[in-house]
């Protein structure tokens, strides 16, 4: 009886001790809904299609756009982590290096609630103006480039993070905070260099609501990042090595 105890205690305290370093990071969490062959397929899938857009936003658009528009420095983490992640459970979890799983584990992180406030930010401020702006530029083509830059990524991630056995680490905040006011800088030199601002909300002339707008936007994304961390991420059910082979076995017989 003490050790069933012991043993769900162990269980309950399970997730609370997760991190990358453990042999079930990024095995599939739902094995029922997806099983692990399925999950990498999917984020072989998802890191084409970001490959595909950072092209053309390369060709099409700007190089600069990749630096100085928080949508690609989304677009760019989302492709990383979708690689990154596909050869981590590819090789083995307990046969990657350390690092790799670690960096991995920090821009999911950071790319998880930034994409969050990009894809918001879009759709409810920006879309009327980015599309009125290409219109005028007549360059309707690019059209669909900006739906699927505004939500390709964030689709990405979500499989990514919530399909898959991870554990964020709250504390982490502090990346996205610098992330976010390095970002901040970009956008002023990306404004410098084309002559305009890249975004209605972040004119950069000097005023004072354009420096608001900005500490608004780094203290969201910071705070975004911490409650998904802890409230979100952190509350899925994970699934081990054993109790996936376990519910794949038992759907197999079913």
């Amino acid at each position: 009886m003490s050790s069933t105890k012991e043993s769900q205690a162990i269980e309950n305290k399970e997730p609370a001790k997760f991190n990358y370093n453990s042999v079930d990071y990024l095995e599939p969490r739902f094995p029922r809904l997806v099983n692990k062959k399925g999950l990498n397929i999917l984020r072989a899938i998802c890191s084409v299609l970001l490959f595909i857009i950072w092209i053309l936003v390369f060709v099409w658009i700007h190089p600069i756009a990749q630096i100085v528009f928080m949508t690609m420095w989304g677009n760019s983490a989302a492709l990383i982590t979708s690689i990154l992640s596909l050869y981590i459970s590819l090789k083995g979890t307990d046969n990657a290096s350390s690092k790799i799983k670690k960096l991995n584990n920090l821009l999911l992180e950071y790319v998880f609630s930034m994409e969050m406030v990009i894809t918001i930010v879009f759709w409810t401020v920006l879309y009327d103006w980015v599309i009125a702006i290409i219109k005028a530029e007549g360059n309707e083509r690019t059209i669909p480039l900006q739906i699927a830059i505004h939500s390709v990524p964030l689709f990405a991630v979500c499989c990514n993070v919530i399909l898959s056995n991870v554990r964020f680490n709250p504390g982490n905040w502090k990346v996205t905070c610098v992330a976010s006011i390095i970002f901040m800088f970009a956008n002023y030199g990306g404004k410098q260099l084309v002559g305009q601002p890249l975004y209605p909300f972040l004119p950069w002339d000097g005023s004072f609501r354009a420096y608001l707008n900005a500490v608004i936007l780094v203290l969201v994304a910071t705070v975004l990042n911490y409650l998904c961390s802890k409230f979100i991420v952190n509350k899925l059910p994970l699934m081990s090595a054993k109790h996936a082979k376990e519910s794949l076995l038992e759907s197999q017989l079913n």
